[in-house]
């Protein structure tokens, strides 16, 4: 399945949302820009899904739900932050967490020091 990416290589610095967008075959999709926890304030681009930290938030969780971590809890109740914590010591899980950490707060981790991060 295709995903609308960035037009350009992320990190994409911006100062209005209007500078960032998406490209999916020949549709446009308007993007975010948000400000950066750097020292300069610099603006950053929100990733789309089709992007580098996009994918890789799906392919940890991919991988979280192949590996058998959520079989403990009823189908129901699978995607329920309960059922989750059964899992909270596996590296599964910790992937997971990391990698939407990373996708979500994308803009604000550029370009800042490790103490911030």
């Amino acid at each position: 399945m295709n995903a609308p990416v960035s037009y350009d290589i992320a990190p994409l610095k911006c100062t209005k949302d209007a500078d960032c967008y998406g490209l999916l075959e020949e549709t446009v999709y308007d993007g975010e820009c948000k400000c950066g926890y750097n020292s300069q304030a610099q603006g950053y681009c929100s990733p789309f899904i089709g992007d580098e930290a996009g994918i890789n938030i799906i392919n940890s969780l991919n991988y979280f739900v192949r590996s058998g971590a959520l079989a403990k809890c009823n189908t129901a109740r699978r995607f329920e932050q309960a059922c989750w914590e059964i899992s909270k010591d596996t590296r599964e899980y910790a992937n997971v967490i990391k990698a939407g950490f990373y996708y979500e707060k994308y803009p604000e981790l550029q370009d800042n020091t490790d103490c911030i991060k």
